[in-house]
């Protein structure tokens, strides 16, 4: 099933505040309540090590999952080019005169009421300017029929970051937009990583939290050459997710807080990201009428040198 969109975009913040920003589309769902493109499914398992098939779906079924810091194999990464120019010849977001990443200065907790220059939009047309007056959230409330899925793209508000060692964890939450709980399918926000210059095809990787077929759920997305195939990890620890994404060298991972520490959801090990990345969040809603709001309590960058920084608490 292919659908289109059209396009309507801003991202609401405090007071009321919006700021415009670029769209997209999708095709398939199973009837596990999962997606995936020309025929490949998921088992709809919960949290697993993450390990996947040549194949491009996961083997294990059922699996427990890997908690706390030492977690991996810890092996200490390579050095990293961090300031390194991207493809376009421009130096990547947060970098300090010496060339050097400034991690504090990408993480941003939304205490100013806007949105501001230091994010680069894509697709302002998927959100919709309606206004907010809550404090220290971002505000994000996805247009009809926006969606993230093999070719097709929707709102994705993202820095540059030129680092193969990194992570990123952001506090999210998904609700009706008059609030309540979301009316399945396919309303989700999280964090994405994306490859900003694909040569043959979209790539990127993402977790996040919002509803599906069957209900309100944690899930983990990678898209590679214009195929995407997504996994359901079933109910979040909490309403409001603490998500991250980890880069360590080639490596990608996603991972969930819950209560014991970190726990990893998924390893993305058939997906190689080039060392600039866009790194952010994004919002979508496939439904006409859409009706969601998500939430995003604040963001985190922070450097990581090996797998088992990946589980350290901010």
């Amino acid at each position: 099933m292919n659908v289109t969109f059209a396009p309507l975009l801003c991202v609401s913040f405090l007071a009321g505040a919006c700021v415009e920003l670029p769209a997209p589309i999708f095709d398939g769902a199973t009837e596990s309540g999962e997606i995936a493109e020309s025929g490949a499914t998921e088992s709809g398992e919960v949290a697993e090590t993450g390990e996947v098939a040549e194949s491009g779906e996961t083997t294990e079924v059922g699996e427990n999952t890997e908690t706390g810091g030492t977690a991996g194999t810890g092996e200490t990464a390579g050095t990293d080019e961090d300031g390194e120019e991207t493809a376009d010849g421009e130096t990547a977001d947060g970098e300090t005169a010496d060339g050097e990443t400034d991690w504090a200065a990408l993480s941003d907790d939304f205490e100013d009421g806007e949105l501001g220059s230091a994010w680069t939009h894509l697709d302002l047309d998927a959100y919709l300017p309606i206004p907010s007056e809550s404090v220290g959230s971002l505000h994000l409330y996805p247009a009809d029929d926006t969606l993230w899925w093999s070719t097709e793209t929707a709102g994705f508000i993202f820095k540059s970051i030129s680092a193969s060692h990194f992570r990123v964890s952001a506090t999210v939450h998904m609700e009706a937009r008059e609030g309540g709980p979301l009316t399945p399918s396919w309303r989700f926000v999280g964090l994405t990583m994306r490859d900003p210059t694909p040569e043959e095809g979209e790539g990127y990787v993402g977790v996040g939290v919002g509803v599906d077929t069957v209900g309100f759920n944690l899930s983990t997305k990678w898209t590679e050459n214009d195929f995407s195939t997504r996994r359901n990890h079933g109910t979040p620890a909490s309403a409001d997710a603490l998500l991250r994404l980890c880069r360590v060298g080639d490596d990608l991972y996603a991972l969930e807080r819950v209560v014991e520490g970190w726990v990893r959801l998924e390893t993305f090990d058939l997906l190689v990201l080039p060392h600039t990345v866009q790194v952010g969040l994004s919002a979508y809603d496939w439904n006409v009428p859409a009706d969601s709001h998500a939430r995003v309590e604040e963001i985190i960058f922070a450097p990581v040198t090996t797998l088992a920084d990946c589980y350290v608490d901010d």
